[in-house]
């Protein structure tokens, strides 16, 4: 089954990264977490999303090696979950914009890693890049493997993708139980998965896989009222 990419509407040019964490990251009060130590040292944090671009310099120092990527074609590619295009309307900035806002210097958690994992296609479907279920199953899989056998500092799984909406949690849904059995794995192997709950302001609902039991649902969060 394919699912939808969320693309969030705060993040509108290459350029507008590190302008909205230095306003955002002081806003969700995490520079006040950052006082007391706890800026993600030493933490690794995989971004299940579009890859990378390879050459953003923000990035540098900041990716953990066993990136990959995960293409619906019965297997996977084993590519370092790095974009070879240099151009960002291609596939990896979404990605990349989820990275540096979790470890830009002014970032979430400046001196965490990123292990970049992508599940998308570097093509647009009808709804905009899609990825298959199966895939995000397999990558989930993939990030439990590295924790268990090769960086026990992997802890935390990031998804700002999803589609639908529901009113309740999905875990038995027919079109999600393998994720939800894939981040319940995750939650018992000792790693905190984040999802997007929604996009374009939705209220009501959350989407999928933030609709799962085990995910810490992530909402936006404004300075004035927008009226939603």
């Amino acid at each position: 089954m394919r699912k939808s990419l969320i693309i969030l509407p705060l993040v509108v040019t290459w350029s507008s990264i590190a302008p909205e964490t230095e306003t955002s990251v002081p806003f969700i009060k995490a520079n006040q977490v950052h006082s007391q130590g706890y800026t993600g040292q030493g933490i690794i944090v995989a971004v299940i999303d579009t890859g990378i671009l390879y050459n953003e310099p923000g990035l540098a120092g900041s990716i953990a090696p066993g990136g990959i990527s995960f293409i619906h074609n019965g297997g996977f590619d084993q590519d370092g979950g790095v974009d070879p295009w240099p151009d960002p309307t291609m596939s990896g900035e979404h990605g990349t914009y989820m990275s540096l806002i979790i470890t830009d210097a002014s970032g979430v958690a400046p001196n965490a890693s990123i292990l970049p994992i992508r599940i998308f296609h570097n093509y647009p479907g009808p709804d905009g890049y899609t990825y298959y279920e199966q895939d995000l199953v397999n990558a989930i899989s993939y990030v439990i493997f590295v924790r268990d056998n090769v960086y026990p500092n992997v802890r935390v799984i990031n998804m700002s993708i999803g589609d639908g909406g529901r009113t309740c949690y999905c875990d038995s849904d027919p079109d999600v139980v393998g994720t939800a059995n894939a981040l319940q794995a995750a939650t018992d192997s000792g790693i905190i998965s984040f999802a997007a709950s929604g996009n374009d302001a939705t209220c009501g609902y959350i989407g999928s896989p933030a609709c799962i039991s085990s995910v810490v649902q992530v909402a936006a969060n404004y300075d004035a009222d927008y009226g939603y």
